[in-house]
């Protein structure tokens, strides 16, 4: 995948999900590491997965999401919820 920080966007339908984006955490780390207890976005650096994890560092809850064939930069402001029609 030729995804560019800042250039591309990752949309995820908005129902699927019970947080809204701007509630959301977005966590980045090696370990793929959840912060907090709410809902989530983690990035792990070292396996190149985007992962959302339903109740953060509570048990289970992790669902994979993208896997990258590279590692690459990634914050929240990349991601998108949308409204489907």
């Amino acid at each position: 995948m030729d995804f560019q920080s800042g250039i591309d966007l990752i949309a995820f339908s908005e129902g699927d999900f019970t947080n809204t984006l701007a509630n959301t955490t977005f966590t980045s780390n090696a370990n793929g590491t959840a912060v907090g207890t709410g809902g989530q976005f983690v990035y792990n650096t070292t396996t190149h997965t985007l992962v959302w994890d339903s109740n953060g560092t509570g048990s289970g809850g992790v669902t994979a999401t993208i896997i990258f064939d590279t590692a690459i930069t990634i914050t929240k402001s990349d991601l998108v919820f949308y409204t489907p029609i």
